[in-house]
């Protein structure tokens, strides 16, 4: 049995809810004033609706541009974070290596998804992690899996439909109520110019 948290859905929403609002205010003054007719108020909601498309299509176009420029970043024997957990310093190369990994200054690292797993979980238990940032703690990505068979390997993915902006130092740590600490957790995202 699976259960993962998606804040990003959460703060899409939410952003979703906030453009609805500041065009209904944005709006308030061409409804209210009578001496502008129809035609007025249409030009004005069409101007609206097309900044509104623009924006949308602008978040659409932030994408991996090709396969290489993809970044699995890890924790390789990370500095503590300020709640349980290690900072993400490294990135794991398709051949295998391991080198540090800091997202640069005017960069941002957008997340795509996370991938955890643990060795040996005993029946019914979990293993999970959870991504936040560490100067603020801000919670990325937080998910778990259950083990429902045998004691063993037990592995999960959390996908982020959104990918979210990081510009400051992560941190990977043991979820809520976690019973075995996932061994190893990969980032995985890809780097752009922070506007």
């Amino acid at each position: 049995m699976k259960r993962l948290v998606f804040l990003p859905a959460i703060v899409l929403v939410s952003l979703l809810g906030i453009v609805m609002i500041v065009l209904l205010f944005g709006l308030a003054p061409a409804i209210q004033a009578e001496e502008k007719g129809v035609p007025d108020l249409l030009r004005q909601l069409h101007s609206d609706l097309q900044e509104l498309g623009a924006a949308v299509t602008g978040l659409s176009q932030v994408g991996l541009k090709k396969p290489s420029d993809s970044i699995v970043a890890i924790s390789y024997l990370g500095d503590p974070c300020p709640f349980p957990g290690s900072t993400v310093n490294s990135q794991l190369l398709s051949d295998g290596t391991i080198t540090p990994f800091s997202i640069p200054s005017g960069w941002a690292f957008m997340v795509t998804g996370i991938d955890y797993a643990a060795n040996i979980v005993p029946t019914g238990q979990r293993t999970g992690v959870v991504v936040r940032t560490k100067d603020s703690g801000f919670v990325l990505a937080e998910g778990y899996t259950v083990n429902e068979g045998a004691p063993g390997l037990v592995s999960g993915t959390i996908p982020l439909s959104t990918p979210m902006r990081v510009t400051s130092t992560l941190c990977q740590g043991p979820g809520l109520n976690q019973e075995v600490d996932a061994s190893r957790v990969r980032i995985r995202g890809f780097l752009v110019e922070n506007e």
